[in-house]
């Protein structure tokens, strides 16, 4: 699996997004050092990837 050629790096918080790597939907939480923090849509617990897997569709 190669992450996305073109990555989508969000914004917005609370904006739906799509991890790559672990082929999950999330809302955009937040940037740190390079990482991507979502949330699941339906709530729970945050989980981080490195920026380069980030969509806006599923792969």
């Amino acid at each position: 699996m190669a992450p996305p050629s073109h990555p989508y790096r969000p914004f917005i918080l609370g904006e739906s997004v799509f991890d790559v790597r672990s082929g999950r939907w999330g809302a955009f939480m937040g940037w740190q050092q390079g990482r991507v923090y979502l949330r699941p849509l339906g709530g729970g617990v945050e989980w981080d990837t490195d920026a380069r897997w980030i969509s806006t569709t599923e792969q």
